[in-house]
């Protein structure tokens, strides 16, 4: 049976319209460290998807999913331009936040479209997951050391918000609808107007 997997991140449990009055902000910034006031759920979808794969009999061991992902975060992928262009372009914004330029910069500056970016910490984050779980993503180890982390870079997150993070799976949307013919089609198209 198709299932859907919603794996968005949730709010932290201190993130309130007051958090932001208390500074005199009327909206959430668009970067720094009030910016990212919900829990990264790409994981959690990640781990709904794999709960369902052992449910489907998939035989592929967890490791072996990750495998590629880590030897290209050891041996680094080739930065795109548009990736270029917003390291170079929210620089003064982004280069204060702890441990950003350790992940985006090359030999303390920013990549140039086709450098290589070796990446790590990613793959050591990968290798944890693949030997752990992906829960250990929100718990345990990994998930106390990203708590100590934004902690210090003044997100407001804490390990119980990463612990309560669960994708949740649901049924697909499942409409009914006459099967087109040349005509629907012919009828369809003449309500169509372009935007």
């Amino acid at each position: 049976m198709p299932r859907t997997i919603d794996g968005a991140g949730r709010a932290g449990s201190r993130v309130s319209t007051a958090l932001y009055e208390e500074r005199d902000l009327h909206a959430v910034p668009w970067r720094g460290a009030l910016a990212a006031n919900t829990v990264a759920g790409a994981v959690s979808a990640w781990a709904s998807a794999w709960e369902i794969n052992t449910e489907w009999h998939g035989r592929l061991p967890l490791s072996r999913v990750v495998e590629d992902a880590i030897a290209l975060g050891l041996r680094g992928t080739i930065v795109s331009a548009s990736h270029s262009d917003a390291v170079n372009r929210f620089r003064a914004e982004l280069e204060p936040l702890p441990g950003f330029s350790a992940l985006h910069f090359i030999r303390g500056e920013p990549p140039n479209a086709g450098d290589r970016l070796v990446q790590p910490a990613l793959a050591s984050t990968l290798a944890v997951l693949a030997g752990e779980g992906l829960e250990s993503f929100y718990t345990g180890a990994l998930a106390e050391q990203m708590a100590a982390e934004l902690a210090a870079a003044g997100v407001p997150l804490c390990a119980a918000d990463l612990a309560a993070q669960k994708a949740s799976v649901g049924r697909p949307l499942k409409v009914a609808l006459p099967w087109p013919t040349s005509t629907t089609v012919g009828r369809h198209r003449r309500g169509w107007r372009r935007c």
